[in-house]
């Protein structure tokens, strides 16, 4: 497909979009539709992200790609703080896949959809620890144990809290979440904490609340190593990020981090978030690229990153 060479993203949208409308019968329409799905994706537009998988879902329900439309409608539909529907989704894939990667992500999304609506709550916990029972050869277990050592600190137990960081650093030490962990065990330290059981039996998960009524909040640090940037992403294809990161050459101080969930590319470097702010702006104007804010911390130099 002559889209496929194109390195003009709004060309390559243009021509894959002229391949859905006018050749009703050409075998390969969905994986144009998806092609169109994967650059809104790349631009973080989640309103038409979000439109054009429903109609990839409607048109092509027995498509090789369905699973893929699945998980960018509901990563929009997050986005756009329509939980329902993401929900929706994620029991949809959670019924109809044997595979047991694609039921640990639907199941991971549908646990962040409840932290989203509950806080820190009962239901919360309850897919955090299915996940990390029945999910340990997935590919974002580490991210699971991270989740689940984050309830706990949240909680106020500081023994299972210290325990699921060590395991990250122990058997993930290559991971993204493995450097923040690290961070986390040298703050608990102090605690003097001890190694036990961190994965949640039922009756410690009824012994939560339903709802957490308090917001969940980033513990802000030191305030030395601490400035404001852009990301944009995460993308799936490492050629994507690559393709931002050209776009943006004449920005400085832009780089990309690959965590489980794919490519983000965080740009620039800011002491307030009215700069980072003015980029943001200039990027959606100038590129059509909608980024989010994040805080970044470096303590002995590591990063560590946090979405407001």
């Amino acid at each position: 497909m002559q889209a496929d060479i194109e390195s003009d993203t709004e060309l390559a949208e243009k021509k894959y979009r002229t391949v859905v409308k006018l050749y009703r019968y050409f075998p390969h329409r969905d994986y144009a539709l998806l092609k169109i799905c994967e650059i809104l994706d790349l631009k973080s537009d989640w309103q038409k992200l979000n439109h054009e998988t429903s109609q990839a879902m409607r048109i092509f329900p027995m498509s090789s790609y369905i699973m893929r439309f699945r998980f960018m409608n509901i990563t929009s539909s997050i986005m756009l703080n329509r939980f329902e529907p993401a929900m929706d989704q994620c029991l949809v894939i959670a019924k109809s896949t044997h595979d047991m990667q694609v039921l640990s992500e639907a199941i991971f999304y549908l646990a962040e959809i409840n932290r989203k609506k509950t806080g820190n709550s009962r239901s919360y916990l309850k897919n955090l620890a299915e996940l990390a029972k029945g999910f340990k050869n997935s590919k974002i277990y580490p991210s699971i144990l991270f989740k689940l050592a984050e309830f706990h600190r949240y909680s106020g137990n500081t023994d299972m809290a210290y325990s699921a960081y060590l395991d990250i650093t122990k058997y993930f030490p290559e991971s993204p979440e493995s450097e923040i962990a690290i961070s986390m065990i040298d703050k608990l330290k102090i605690k003097k904490p001890k190694f036990v059981n961190y994965i949640p039996e039922q009756s410690y998960i009824d012994s939560t609340s339903k709802i957490d009524i308090e917001p969940e909040k980033n513990v802000q640090g030191e305030n030395s190593g601490i400035y404001y940037a852009v990301s944009i992403g995460p993308v799936s294809k490492k050629w994507e990020a690559s393709r931002i990161r050209k776009l943006l050459k004449n920005y400085p101080e832009n780089e990309t981090i690959e965590t489980n969930f794919g490519f983000t590319i965080y740009v620039g470097r800011f002491s307030n978030t009215d700069s980072a702010l003015a980029l943001r702006i200039r990027l959606a104007e100038e590129f059509g690229i909608n980024g989010t804010i994040v805080r970044i911390s470096e303590k002995k130099q590591r990063s560590y990153i946090y979405r407001d």
